[in-house]
């Protein structure tokens, strides 16, 4: 998704974004520095670095890892603060990252193979230091600014038979603004679990792969029932959704997930009569759900 160290061929201005730097949270309103990017690598190297990490969630990742060595910033005003690590942000991610914070650190570092850009995470940017209930301006007005200026959003889709972000308040909420807002939205899954799934595609005979299947998955996405880790977040977040209500959320959603799902299938390059049989019985789940 670009050069790993430019947009639109600019490199950035790390002094100039230092500036404009200030501590960050989901718990304020402070306009400056919103879109900041930090570079992939980072992630990776945190894996080289703390190999202990990579099989924990990213919770343990903050807990052990950004906290300690941030010293009371967000980890991106850390890397700002040293010349030799600079480099590693700039003023405006290339993408957003949405997912749970229940997932493996190498799950979602797996689901960025080939990618060598910057990404929005709140683990990264905002400052993990804050402890305090979240923000109504930041939901309602700073993160719609952000989705849409960063403009692409990674969605972690793992597992893929029931994906956590489904669940989750947090996740709903960033995938809905970004459709909202115009965001370009890519559900991505680890290497090594896309292979499984395309396996699962091609191997199943008759109905194994059927409609009770795709049931299963699709209601696990299901606003209502989503939960958000922090207390006081879903009431914030679950009064966000422009008016809308949790089903009609859900019908959105699962839009997008269907979508998501039968450009896999047809990717296959299954027998017609196969990938005809597993696109009608996700359809069918779908309406089910009242999705359609």
């Amino acid at each position: 998704m670009g050069n790993a160290h430019s947009r639109d061929g600019d490199d950035v201005d790390a002094a100039a974004a230092s500036k404009r730097l200030r501590p960050l949270s989901h718990t304020t309103a402070d306009h400056h520095f919103r879109y900041t990017g930090v570079h992939v690598d980072v992630l990776r190297d945190f894996v080289k670095l703390y190999p202990d990490v990579a099989a924990r969630d990213i919770n343990a990742l903050v807990r052990t890892v950004v906290v300690p060595s941030s010293n009371g910033q967000s980890f991106a005003e850390h890397l700002l603060s040293n010349p030799g690590t600079r480099h590693r942000v700039k003023d405006r991610a290339d993408v957003f990252i949405c997912c749970p914070r229940s997932v493996a650190v190498a799950t979602l570092i797996d689901s960025l193979e080939g990618f060598s850009g910057f990404v929005w995470m709140d683990a990264l940017v905002l400052n993990q230091h804050v402890r305090a209930p979240v923000n109504v301006d930041f939901v309602r007005r700073d993160l719609p600014k952000i989705l849409a200026k960063v403009g692409a959003v990674h969605v972690v889709a793992s597992p893929w038979t029931r994906p956590a972000f489904a669940s989750r308040t947090w996740c709903l909420y960033e995938i809905f603004t970004a459709m909202q807002v115009g965001a370009r939205i890519t559900l991505a899954l680890p290497q090594r679990e896309a292979r499984t799934m395309q396996d699962a595609f091609e191997r199943c005979q008759g109905d194994e792969l059927h409609y009770d299947f795709f049931l299963n998955m699709f209601s696990a996405l299901n606003l209502h029932e989503a939960r958000a880790s922090a207390e006081g977040d879903d009431e914030v977040l679950k009064g966000s959704f422009a008016g809308k209500s949790p089903a009609a959320v859900d019908k959105i959603l699962l839009a997008a997930v269907l979508k998501w799902l039968v450009q896999h299938v047809e990717h296959y390059a299954l027998e017609p009569a196969k990938t005809q049989r597993y696109v009608d019985a996700m359809h069918e789940a779908v309406a089910w759900l009242g999705g359609s």
